[in-house]
């Protein structure tokens, strides 16, 4: 069985990167990104099961990347 995937994003980069360690130390195969623009790429190219997202970021923001991802 494959480790669920998921993409944290948070424009803070400790805070990305500490979260997505989190999740990789408890079995998930984790990537931190530090903006949405980043995350919305990352998930075309590789699709997350999850998305654990700041809301408030600059340019593209947590709910932006929600409703895009919803879309597609």
């Amino acid at each position: 069985m494959s480790k669920s995937r998921v993409l944290v994003v948070d424009d803070v980069r400790d805070m990305a990167e500490t979260v997505a360690r989190y999740l990789a130390s408890h079995g998930f195969e984790a990537e931190a990104v530090t903006d949405g623009a980043e995350a919305l790429a990352r998930f075309a190219a590789e699709p997350a099961d999850v998305i654990l997202t700041d809301l408030r970021m600059k340019t593209v923001d947590g709910m932006d990347v929600l409703d895009a991802v919803r879309q597609s």
